[in-house]
């Protein structure tokens, strides 16, 4: 009953509705332009950032369109998922740990550190190298 109840035609209903629609047209959009970029030459990848990382482990060679596992839906899910998800924790966590690091200035020297120690070139970054970074 409860399931059926999102399928009524109220004003709140359509409005949600054309809010997923317009939302899951922009991403398709953005998404396209990034791929199209880069199949045309534009730029030399997706970017650096997690929809870039998202994007080319589904356009790499040994990616299988039709697997299960990871395709464009699944993209475009985990791209609302961090965005409605994380919108306010980031937020938050990110307030809350640079007023920590200015109250306590030594951490944020410790933590400045490690970072430079395991991060060390930042023109061949890798996100993997983030898990031993134990005092962030």
């Amino acid at each position: 009953m409860v399931k059926l109840a999102m399928h009524i035609p109220t004003k709140d209903h359509k409005y949600m509705n054309e809010s997923l629609e317009l939302m899951n047209k922009l991403l398709k959009d953005m998404i396209h332009g990034r791929r199209e970029a880069a199949r045309k030459g534009v730029t030399s990848s997706f970017g650096d950032h997690l929809l870039g990382c998202m994007l080319s482990s589904i356009t790499s060679e040994s990616w299988d369109p039709n697997s299960l596992e990871f395709n464009l839906s699944t993209v475009m899910n985990n791209c609302k998922l961090f965005y409605f998800a994380g919108q306010d924790t980031v937020v938050n966590d990110s307030l809350f740990m640079l007023l920590t690091l200015a109250l306590h200035p030594e951490w944020q020297h410790r933590c400045r550190h490690k970072l430079l120690e395991v991060v060390m070139d930042d023109e061949h970054f890798d996100p993997r190298v983030l898990v031993n970074l134990k005092v962030v």
